[in-house]
């Protein structure tokens, strides 16, 4: 049977006349040659415009020609001339001339063109009579036509190149350009085969074997032909044409017969139903949709990657926002994608959205996605459908295993595959009765408080562990939320309209639900969904907002409540995202900006740095600023702020001013339904940007005035500035009369000054620094600060590191040194001018008053004063004074010596100074025996005071033994602790401290806690000091294991997580199985249940929890030996007594579980094979099911912790799945009840697996 679009020999004859056909010959004889000569070393067949190249038209190797490409080398030549035999004989003479290197009589020469020539036989004889070819041959129109007959597939391409269009076949070269040029932009084959690679090799495997049939399964049979195709024009040139010249696209019975009785080798590709045989002969492609069961042959697609769907669209011209809004509408589906790229919306309207067929999907429509296993969402679905729940259920289940469904089912979720398409093919079968009860259930759905509210704010992150969960699913709010926004903003159809809107109908809802008498709980329950129903009505939204701020008590501050949790968050940051999405329209920017404003100037402040403040400054930022209004917009809006809230319009100001560290920029809240963002405007240049700059610099020295705090708020920016501007700026600060300004305010602008000065004045050779007649201009501006006061003047000095200008380039020893000589220098001169009064009054002003008591100390003059200064600082409740006296006593025994110290504790004594000031004074001395020496002088309850308040650091070494003893003698063993753990690491010498007081110390520190030791002794190092004692107690001699493992028992929860850990105590309960028994004895109750009438006290509960851990954490399994083999005797002894003594105290099923977790620590076996053959030889043997179980648990718990990539899915759990079924394949036959364990560790990962490919999906 010849097709009735068969191309003839006349064809090609008219076809030549056509100005494609010169471009078009060399590929239709490149696609012949790839059909039918399977063995091409080489072939080169330039097309197209490469026809204007110069050399050979086309060249050919190969070892097994056939009836029209001769063996070995062939050159070609083609024309579609009407002179034919003229151009034969250009070409022929031009070639003999030169044949560009090839050995022309080794080589064929053939002429071909698409004209009938009927001088062609005669011309191919004189030519080869010649012989200067190995032989000359010429094909014409007619040769061309018989070529035809052997390449179907080839013969499609060209019918449909010249108009000849069949509806019983097709090349998938004009398949693929259907299907992807109905969108704009088309879709790309890197699309298609996005994060598809093991698909992908597997067809390109079924394309190299010997023929036979392949099922591709995919969303449509559409999609699973344009997966393979993408594959196709993903390949080489030369492999791209070899398939595309082999490939048919069979569209009835009658058709298939004749394309299977081809003699060369195919591959079919049936587009019709009932396919009866499948010839040997072939590849045959079986391209099928959702409705068939895939048989385990079947090649089922993988859904598209996420990162690699993003990609191929931003590839297509997308920006990153955009593919990420369409890889989300579309579930990464290419039919949905098609369908909201298509060119035409209506290039296919699907089976579910028919008129019949439209009102079943309503319920769906409106409610978005649910949970079936949540009653109330079940409830509400029967409600907007106004059926039973299992008659919705039945309603819809015809469409989920569809081609081209509407709906998936993932889990127990339902979910619309996509809102956009769903609603453009199906909002018109709305009718008003819908509306009324769509509004009836948003108002119940997401009226509903969220019970977590009713708990303290740390126990909220917890809310499911205490049972407060709200009774609908997430899916089901959103999905109805997502309803509103769709509803506002694409309308519905006018049919159905009265004289209300959508947007009106969902401006009432949306009131309703925001006007509420339950107090912030209202707006923090809705939290997450409050971007979407702001932007179904943004009007509502924002004056429902500000009637909320306009109260003294706005009920909104209740969303500012944070957990001191990490994963508490806050459902403030819901409304921060909401009015996010306003700052995009331009018309919204300057009401959002106040409320934000406000918001800032009322928020409680917390640890999250989602705040309204920061949403202000990422709107405003002048690289990227996150709005669509103009720039002068967005300044009018900031004067605006300045007038309404100036305080926090001035912060905003400053921080919109460039950085010398550099600037960052977050992304805030982008809106999703409605189309206000600008994705053409362009990126913001570096003259835009100045300019912006310039006009808050210009605000700024506006609203400065007299305020010291915005002075510094100036000063501190001038270092960022372009010359110009801080050029403004120095000028605008040099002209500032100070005269009005009091000390205590001009101070803190002089400080500034001072900073920046030294910091340029350090760095000065680095690129950001100042020049230097700049830093001398604000030398000039410090020196006309300086305060007139000696206090102010001077306090600076007394911090950490004070910023010395002439300090630059010391060394931190000389600097040091210079640092204390200005501040002598100064005290003195406070001292000489001043008194001792002044001294007292700048230790209030001082940040470190320490450093200015040291540096007092320190004065030789002071000494007919220093009575009275101990006095009026050792004696106060101050603790800025107090500090300030501790210091100067050891600034002045510096001085002095100890004899001063004997001198005052004399005059301490006739001047009967109190107990309380007294101690104080021996709390300056040195911790150390000289101290200790004068104590002696008083009685027995004065030194227990101070050993019971004296904070013990700084001991020296010899006298460390001493202080750790007196220190336990006034039950301070965590200061003993600290001390003794502190100077066991010295290297400059051995500290002499017994291990029995090791012992003592942990001993007495383990009846209390830390905390209530006063004073409290540093904690943060408390675990690393307890290990070191450890170490120390590992090291001696004279303490037995036994006593360590005991300590290690009453330590584990400090030891446990510890580099140092319980090993004594692991060794024990490895070693000793009755020992094992104990503790499990000691956690559990007896199975029957003997033990039910006796009550546990506290401390009984709570020894149980820490025997429990101590099980957790045991690894070591019993008989391992030091080369990591495990001795099977010794471990089937101990897990024989083990079980014994723990079925002895009716414990024998929870027994059986922890020796289970233990053996899965059990090591590999000589054969790579997990577990160990002991450890198989101990199931097999004793067949204990809690055993497995116990294995089971300890497998999954060994997986620690893991992370994951954004939609991974369940990946790496079914690589797991694999490892441990590959272990069970490998002994099943040997050690099948071990093997039938492994393979239900196998299963619960391909179980889990499965989980996480749906959370995956459903987080998309």
């Amino acid at each position: 049977m010849i097709p009735p679009n068969w191309i003839d020999a006349t064809d090609l004859n008219s076809w030549a006349n056509r100005r494609d056909a010169q471009g078009k010959l060399p590929q239709l004889l490149r696609r012949l040659i790839h059909a039918t000569v399977p063995r091409l070393q080489r072939i080169r067949f330039p097309a197209g415009e490469s026809v204007q190249m110069g050399g050979w038209d086309g060249i050919i190797e190969t070892s097994e020609g056939n009836a029209f490409v001769p063996d070995g080398c062939s050159v070609w030549e083609l024309g579609v001339n009407r002179k034919v035999k003229g151009k034969a004989d250009d070409d022929y003479q031009k070639r003999c001339a030169d044949s560009l290197g090839l050995t022309s009589s080794e080589t064929t020469f053939v002429f071909v063109t698409p004209r009938r020539w009927g001088g062609k036989d005669d011309w191919i004889r004189a030519k080869n009579s010649e012989g200067i070819w190995a032989e000359v041959i010429a094909y014409d129109a007619d040769d061309i036509e018989q070529w035809l007959e052997l390449a179907p597939a080839v013969h499609i391409w060209l019918a449909l190149l010249l108009g000849k269009w069949s509806e019983n076949d097709q090349d998938i070269g004009s398949f693929w350009d259907e299907w992807v040029n109905v969108t704009t932009p088309c879709l790309t084959s890197t699309l298609h085969l996005a994060g598809r690679e093991q698909n992908v090799e597997k067809v390109k495997n079924w394309l190299n074997e010997p023929p036979s049939k392949l099922t591709i399964q995919a969303n449509s049979i559409e999609e699973a032909i344009a997966f393979f195709t993408a594959i196709i024009y993903d390949l080489p040139e030369d492999e791209r044409v070899q398939f595309l010249s082999r490939c048919v696209l069979v569209k009835n019975e009658s058709s298939w017969r004749y394309f299977a009785s081809s003699q060369d080798s195919l591959i079919l590709i049936p587009t019709f139903e009932r396919l009866k045989s499948i010839p040997q002969e072939h590849h045959v492609l079986v391209s099928v949709g959702r409705e068939i069961s895939p048989s385990k042959d079947t090649l089922q697609l993988s859904r598209l990657s996420r990162e690699g769907f993003r990609k191929a669209l931003a590839s297509m011209g997308f920006s990153l926002e955009r593919a990420d809004a369409l890889s989300q509408e579309s579930k990464r589906s290419l039919l949905v994608l098609r369908r909201l790229l298509a060119s035409n919306p209506e290039i296919h309207t699907p089976d579910w959205a028919k008129p019949e067929n439209a009102r079943s999907l309503i319920p769906v429509l409106l409610a978005g996605a649910w949970d079936e296993t949540r009653e109330a969402d079940k409830e509400a679905i029967a409600a907007l459908a106004r059926k039973t729940y299992q008659e919705v259920i039945n309603d819809i289940l015809r469409w989920l295993n569809t081609s081209d469904p509407p709906i998936r089912k993932l889990g127990n979720v339902w979910q619309l595959v996509s809102r956009e398409v769903t609603w453009h093919f199906i909002s018109h079968s709305l009718v008003r009765d819908d509306f009324e009860i769509l509004e009836t259930t948003v108002l119940s759905v997401l009226g509903t408080l969220d019970p977590k509210y009713e708990l303290p704010i740390d126990q909220q992150f917890a809310a499911s562990v205490y049972g407060k969960n709200l009774p609908h699913s997430n899916f089901l709010r959103e999905g109805l939320a997502e309803t509103l926004a769709i509803l506002a903003t694409r309308g519905i159809p006018s049919e159905i309209q009265d004289i209300t809107t959508a947007q009106s109908k969902v401006n009432v809802i949306i009131r309703k639900l925001l006007n509420t008498d339950s107090d912030w709980q209202q707006w923090a329950s809705l939290s997450y969904l409050l971007p979407t129903l702001a932007e179904a009505a943004p009007e509502v939204f924002l004056e429902v907002v500000e009637q909320e701020l306009q109260s003294d008590f706005p009920t909104l501050l209740g969303l500012f409540q944070e957990s001191r949790w990490a994963l508490g968050g806050s459902p403030h940051t819901g409304l921060l995202w909401a009015l996010e999405t306003f700052a995009w329209k331009p018309i919204y920017l300057s009401r959002v900006t106040l409320i934000l404003a406000k918001l800032s100037r009322l928020d409680p402040g917390g640890h999250l740095v989602n705040r309204p403040f920061n949403s202000l400054c990422e709107i405003f930022f002048c690289w990227k600023p996150q709005t669509s209004a103009p720039l002068q917009q967005r300044l009018r809006v900031i004067d605006t702020l300045l007038i309404r809230e100036p305080e926090v319009a001035w912060n905003l100001l400053c921080n919109l001013l460039p950085k010398i560290t550099g600037e960052l920029s977050h992304p805030i809240y982008k809106p999703r339904w409605r189309e206000w963002l600008i994705e053409s405007r362009s990126k913001v240049t570096c003259t835009e940007y100045w300019q912006n700059i310039e006009a808050l610099i210009q605000r700024i020295l506006t609203h400065v005035g007299s305020n010291s705090n915005r002075l510094c708020d100036v000063i501190e920016r001038i270092e960022s500035l372009q010359p110009s501007l801080r050029d403004r700026v120095i000028d605008f600060i040099a002209s500032i009369d100070t005269a009005n300004i009091p000390d205590r305010d001009i101070v803190k602008a002089w400080g500034s000054l001072r900073k920046i000065i030294q910091k340029h004045k350090k760095y000065s050779n680095a690129k950001w620094a100042m020049q230097t007649e700049v830093i001398e201009q604000l030398e000039s501006i410090y020196e006309n600060l300086e305060p007139h006061s000696l206090i102010f003047k001077y306090a600076w000095l007394f911090s950490v590191n004070p910023p010395l200008s002439d300090s630059t380039g010391f060394d931190w020893k000389t600097r040091d040194k210079k640092i204390k000589q200005v501040r002598h220098e100064a005290v003195k001169e406070i001292y000489f001018k001043l008194g001792i009064s002044a001294l007292l009054d700048l230790a209030i002003h001082v940040k470190e008053p320490g450093l200015l008591g040291a540096s007092i100390g320190w004065l030789e003059a002071i000494d007919k004063d220093e009575i009275q200064l101990l006095n009026n600082s050792l004696g106060q409740h101050s603790k800025v004074l107090h500090d300030f006296g501790i210091e100067f006593i050891r600034g002045r025994l510096g001085v002095s010596g100890w004899s001063w110290a004997e001198k005052v504790i004399s005059l301490a004594k006739s001047g009967n100074w109190p107990k309380k000031q007294l101690l104080n004074f021996f709390h300056g001395l040195p911790f150390e025996q000289g101290s200790w020496d004068l104590l002696s002088l008083f009685d027995e309850k004065f030194k227990t005071t101070y050993w019971q308040t004296i904070s013990a650091i700084g001991v020296k070494l010899d006298d460390c033994k001493t202080a750790v003893c007196r220190l336990l003698s006034v039950n301070r063993p965590y200061a003993a602790l600290n001390l003794a753990a502190l100077y066991l690491n010295n290297q400059s010498g051995v500290v002499s401290i017994q291990p029995r007081i090791l012992v003592e110390i942990l001993e007495k520190a383990a009846l209390i806690d830390p905390l209530t030791e006063i004073p409290t002794p540093g904690t943060q190092l408390l675990d690393h000091y307890i290990e070191q004692i450890f170490y120390a107690l590992d090291a001696s001699e004279s303490v037995e294991e036994n006593e360590i493992a005991r300590l290690e028992l009453i330590y584990f929860y400090w030891l446990r997580n510890s580099k140092r850990q319980p090993k004594l105590l692991h060794q024990e309960l490895a070693s000793n199985p009755l020992f094992f028994a104990e503790i499990v004895k000691l956690v559990y109750k007896s199975e029957d249940n003997q033990e039910e009438s006796v009550k546990f006290d506290e401390a009984t509960v709570e020894r149980a929890r820490m025997n429990y851990e101590l099980l957790e954490s045991l690894y070591q399994v019993p008989g391992l030996t030091e080369d990591g083999n495990i001795d099977s005797t010794k471990l089937r002894d101990w897990v024989l007594k083990a079980r014994e003594a723990c079925q002895e105290s009716g414990r024998g099923a929870i027994g059986d579980h922890h020796i289970g977790e233990l053996l899965a620590y059990a090591p590999k076996a000589s054969d790579g094979l997990w577990p160990d053959i002991a450890v198989r030889e101990i199931i097999e043997e004793i067949a204990s099911r809690d055993i497995e179980l116990g294995i089971e648990t300890g497998v999954y718990n060994l997986r620690g912790v893991w992370s994951k990539s954004i939609g991974e899915g369940g990946i790496q759990e079914r690589q797991l799945a694999e490892t441990y079924r590959d272990y069970a394949d490998a002994i099943v036959d040997t050690y099948p009840q071990t093997a039938s364990m492994l393979y239900r560790i196998a299963n619960d990962y391909d179980s889990v697996a499965h989980g996480e490919d749906i959370q995956a999906e459903l987080r998309d």
